[in-house]
């Protein structure tokens, strides 16, 4: 799999946990909201992550170019 396509499916993965959390704090369940805050965390980390290995694939296929 691709970087892009990593990177696209953690992006469709935040927004269903955000979507997910939404519903959690509507219902007051707060245990749900604090796992899925911290899952939250994670995948931000591993898109942030995803996003500078992409910067850098990008850098060096511009590297070969030049």
């Amino acid at each position: 799999m691709s970087v892009k396509d990593e990177l696209q499916k953690a992006h469709n993965q935040l927004d269903k946990l955000r979507h997910k959390l939404t519903a959690a704090n509507r219902a007051e369940a707060l245990d749900v909201s604090a796992r899925v805050e911290q899952d939250i965390k994670k995948l931000n980390k591993k898109i942030t992550s995803l996003k500078q290995k992409q910067g850098k694939q990008l850098g060096a296929k511009g590297e070969q170019i030049s």
